[in-house]
């Protein structure tokens, strides 16, 4: 009897084990990529800017999502300009390959000729596609732009990006049901064993 008491209170030590170590593998599976990448943004008739996708991520359902920062000047025949822009990028990933919209662009140029200084503001929006390498990715990117004050005319942009892919690995608390089934197929050979150790 108290063999089999014993054994219980292993098997249910082992699945305790397992609940606490089972999410502490998942973060550091997910902690391993950076979920950080670059871009670079040619912005036809003005020139080239610079900027940094943040939670570049990967999720468990195939779809993908990047937070866009451009903090950067862009150098014109007329001078060089601070620039600023956001935006998320939403896609999806196809086997080796990637592809999404590129959404709620916003952003404003900052210019000043002599003592006149003054800021456009800009909307826009585009599309990426890319080719994925485990987690790693990188590919191209079009779009438009338009300024506020004349928001018929499209600017076009397009440009390079690169990025290091957070692919985070499902809790295990969100499989409850896995888990009560590992813990009593573990308790169940706890009192199987000792049975038929005795018969044998």
């Amino acid at each position: 009897m108290v063999e089999l008491q014993t054994r219980s209170l292993m098997g249910l030590a082992t699945c305790l084990a397992l609940l606490l170590i089972i999410p502490l593998v998942g973060a550091v599976l997910s902690d391993a990529t950076t979920g950080e990448g670059s871009l670079q943004l040619s912005v036809s008739g003005y020139g080239v800017v610079h900027g940094a996708l943040q939670s570049a991520t990967i999720y468990p359902n195939d779809t993908v999502s990047m937070a866009m920062t451009v903090n950067d000047q862009i150098q014109t025949s007329q001078g060089t300009y601070p620039i600023t822009a956001s935006g998320f990028w939403i896609g999806t990933v196809n086997e080796t390959g990637m592809s999404g919209s590129i959404q709620k662009v916003v952003g404003n140029v900052h210019g000043c000729i002599v003592l006149l200084c003054g800021a456009e503001d800009f909307t826009g929006q585009g599309a990426f596609t890319g080719s994925l390498n485990a987690s790693n990715a990188n590919g191209t990117l079009d779009g438009t732009i338009a300024f506020t004050n004349n928001p018929g005319q499209q600017i076009p942009i397009s440009g390079f990006w690169s990025a290091d892919f957070s692919m985070p690995v499902p809790e295990f608390g969100t499989c409850p049901v896995t888990f009560i089934l590992a813990c009593v197929a573990a308790i169940a050979l706890v009192w199987i064993r000792p049975r038929s150790t005795r018969h044998g």
